[in-house]
């Protein structure tokens, strides 16, 4: 014969195993700060969270970011002026982390974007270079271009990241004859 141990012998009944449910639920659930939740609206955020519609993530009402990023000290543009195949390097520092790589563009007649050398750059400093092609416009400054967008999806805009010309004519040498 089995010997019952106070409760093991009950019947467990299905409202049993709700009420058991129900004792170790709370309505109240604590989200972890660095909790990344998706959201289409407000009403997929958890209280005290508002939905972030730029990036598609709910954000602490507290930490609501609204500020653009924006560069921070001087652009480099080496060299200044370009020959067909030579290779301009544009260096410059942004107030925050990214989201994404900077967008980063010349204006040679068409907007051109220019190459991100991942190895040397960082969070907060980015270098890019540009080759030039040879069919860009010649003598005139040609406008460098950027645009950053932070982890809460605030665009900068097209900020000016100096210019860079381009001269593709080869130069000679001239030098003075006297006649015979």
């Amino acid at each position: 014969m089995k010997r019952c141990e106070r409760w093991f012998c009950l019947p467990i009944t299905p409202l049993h195993l709700v009420l058991a449910c129900l004792a170790g639920c709370s309505s109240e659930l604590t989200v972890p700060e660095e909790a990344k939740l998706g959201c289409n609206s407000g009403a997929d955020c958890p209280s005290g969270w508002a939905c972030n519609e730029k990036v598609g993530r709910c954000v602490k009402t507290e930490n609501i970011d609204s500020t653009a990023p924006a560069l921070v000290g001087e652009v480099s543009v080496s060299p200044p002026t370009l020959k067909k195949g030579a290779k301009a390097t544009v260096s410059f520092s942004v107030s925050e982390e990214l989201a994404k790589p900077p967008v980063v563009t010349v204006n040679a007649g068409t907007e051109r974007l220019l190459t991100l050398d991942e190895s040397a750059s960082s969070s907060t400093n980015h270098i890019f270079s540009y080759a030039a092609a040879g069919d860009e416009p010649q003598n005139v400054e040609s406008a460098i271009t950027i645009v950053l967008t932070d982890k809460s999806g605030n665009e900068s805009g097209k900020l000016s990241g100096k210019s860079v010309k381009f001269d593709f004519i080869k130069h000679r040498n001239m030098t003075a004859s006297t006649g015979p």
